[in-house]
């Protein structure tokens, strides 16, 4: 998923032009938050997978949608190294009309990934 858009970034860790991954620039414990928006009118089944590293690491939702703005949403606490870590979101959606709202401009029909640490290492 190309999450392109930040709101702020404290610690640089999001890279929202090139690789539109999470990765902290500080060692330690982190909550991943993702959010994302159905804009299909038909039933469409949503797999969210957190991927560490460019590896598949964690299914986060698995469910079937039935009408826009049905939202799949999860979170997940995983450690980070400060360094070389770092995790993307993936998903995998079937369905016809398949879509995915993705612009700010849709508040609040938007999609968003957010990383927080919890505490440090």
């Amino acid at each position: 998923m190309a999450f392109n858009t930040k709101e702020y970034d404290t610690g640089n860790s999001f890279d929202a032009t090139t690789n539109y991954r999470f990765q902290p620039t500080v060692a330690g414990h982190y909550q991943l938050n993702v959010w994302l928006n159905n804009a299909s009118s038909s039933t469409t089944r949503w797999v969210i997978f957190l991927f560490k590293n460019g590896s598949a690491y964690k299914v986060l939702a698995d469910t079937n949608v039935t009408s826009p703005n049905s939202i799949p949403t999860s979170s997940i606490s995983v450690y980070a190294n400060g360094t070389t870590d770092f995790y993307e979101i993936y998903s995998y959606v079937t369905g016809t009309s398949i879509g995915i709202y993705g612009s700010a401009s849709n508040i609040p029909s938007s999609s968003w990934f957010t990383g927080a640490m919890v505490r440090s290492a």
